[in-house]
């Protein structure tokens, strides 16, 4: 395995366009694949942030199944408006494929950096941000079918993807209930590859 890795993900943005070869790729030399997309959050007055939804998987298909829906329901409208969602729909879509499984939930919502809560949370209105995470978490019942996405690229205190932004993020998922996850934010592996 390629630098101690045990498993790699890949999220295209709007699509599952390099999925098939990636799992292709992961099994061929014994990696477990991790499959997702980042689409648009929509809301009254276009985008809303941004998501990243990861598919589960071992649990025959629904995972993929479930974001397959996702992907497909964001695409519908794409010449209309951006490709994406409304909060709700992403719910109710994630919801259905864990009912359907049996499992506690086939998909996880990574909320972004961008989405209204964390802006609110950057320019320091923390009660609004509680109420808007808070609203976000009553919709995503199936264990395991949420989290924070929490980023500090060192930026100027203050801006989005800075250390203060990071804590206040952990701050109100710890609060809300809602597992923070650290990531990169990494789009690509080298420049040529965008």
């Amino acid at each position: 395995m390629a630098a101690g890795a045990s498993a790699l993900a890949i999220t295209d943005r709007n699509g599952l366009y390099g999925a098939v070869k990636h799992i292709g790729a992961c099994l061929k030399v014994g990696i477990s694949p991790i499959v997702g997309v980042e689409i648009a959050l929509l809301g009254d007055e276009g985008v809303a942030g941004h998501v990243t939804v990861l598919a589960h998987g071992r649990n025959g298909g629904v995972g993929w199944k479930a974001l397959c829906a996702v992907v497909s329901e964001a695409q519908r409208f794409a010449k209309k408006q951006a490709v994406g969602l409304s909060i709700e729909k992403l719910a109710e879509l994630v919801q259905a494929g864990s009912e359907e499984s049996g499992f506690s939930s086939v998909c996880t919502v990574m909320l972004g950096t961008d989405c209204s809560f964390a802006v609110s949370a950057m320019n320091g209105s923390k009660s609004l941000a509680l109420e808007q995470l808070s609203y976000v978490s009553s919709l995503f019942v199936a264990p395991g079918s949420l989290a924070v996405e929490v980023v500090s690229h060192l930026t100027e205190p203050g801006t989005t993807n800075s250390s203060l932004h990071a804590g206040r993020l952990v701050d109100l998922a710890d609060a809300v209930g809602v597992p923070a996850v650290l990531t990169n934010a990494v789009r690509y592996l080298s420049p040529d590859d965008a």
